[in-house]
């Protein structure tokens, strides 16, 4: 039997990370009322510990974690705290390899088994890629790269929630919305103070800052609520401030600054969030208070 705190669930290095790891390791064994035994079962295998939510959780996570990847290389590049982006690359890439390791473990239909080896194949192209000294060229390929990595986790995400038949909570995917965003915002940053303008980067960039706000809205207004669930979006929607008041700035050393603290922050925040409304949504569909979604 696998167990939840088997993965170093934690995303951040301690530096940069307010939040007790017991904290975040008690709401992961929290998470999930639906569990795939009863579809996975149905062609022969028998999932461990994990439920579909946690599932979908980790799959969405692996395409948050390629953009905080891509964004870290860029940091090197533009040597923004070097120090410490170094060990949050490498915590990224061991949260990574452990999640696809413990994907492994099940034994997923053909169509799953052939989406997570994907993801496996572009994530190992990817750090291959971040291995490689910092340079213009190399900011480019990694960027390319995390977002080849990203479709590829979407597609897997999407597979188990056909396998699940359990879609992902709108609240849930709203906050692992942002906490994917935030990081693609972050890289585009770095990537226009790298020279770095590709094609369509500033079309992305606007569509993703639109629906950062469209989340926030929807977050905001949201029925589904406790006093931890309202301290996360308080601190969310300062941290917004920040974060977007960034994309003001020049892109000088206090601006780069500033871009890679505040989308660390805002991606801490949002993967709490993220947490908390599965922890929320559960509690309320065990007193029966809530419809499935």
């Amino acid at each position: 039997m696998l167990s939840l705190p088997s993965l170093p669930e934690r995303l951040f290095c301690p530096s940069v990370s307010a939040t007790p790891v017991v904290r975040r390791r008690m709401l992961l064994q929290m998470v999930g009322a639906v569990g795939l035994s009863s579809v996975v079962g149905a062609v022969g295998a028998q999932p461990p510990g994990p439920t579909a939510s946690t599932w979908l959780h980790r799959a969405s996570r692996l395409g948050a974690l390629a953009q905080r990847m891509a964004k870290l290389y860029l940091q090197l590049h533009l040597k923004v705290q070097p120090d410490d982006v170094k060990a949050a690359l490498s915590a990224s890439q061991r949260l990574v390899q452990a999640t696809l390791d413990d994907m492994t473990k099940v034994s997923w239909p053909a169509d799953i088994a052939g989406h997570q080896a994907q993801v496996r194949k572009q994530a190992e192209t990817l750090d291959g890629l971040v291995l490689v000294p910092a340079t213009r060229e190399g900011a480019t390929a990694v960027a390319t790269q995390a977002d080849q990595m990203l479709v590829a986790t979407e597609v897997l995400f999407h597979g188990l929630e056909r396998l699940g038949k359990a879609p992902m909570h709108p609240l849930v995917q709203a906050s692992a919305g942002l906490r994917m965003r935030s990081q693609r915002l972050a890289k585009s940053y770095f990537l226009q103070a790298a020279g770095q303008d590709m094609a369509g980067l500033r079309e992305q960039r606007q569509a993703d800052l639109d629906e950062c706000k469209r989340i926030f809205s929807t977050l905001g207004a949201a029925t589904v609520t406790n006093t931890s669930l309202r301290t996360e979006l308080s601190a969310a929607d300062m941290q917004w401030v920040f974060f977007a008041a960034s994309f003001g700035r020049e892109p000088d050393v206090r601006g780069l600054r500033a871009m890679a603290s505040a989308s660390e922050r805002l991606l801490e925040i949002a993967d709490n969030l993220t947490l908390q409304y599965e922890v929320a949504l559960k509690d309320q569909r065990g007193a029966g208070t809530l419809s499935p979604p």
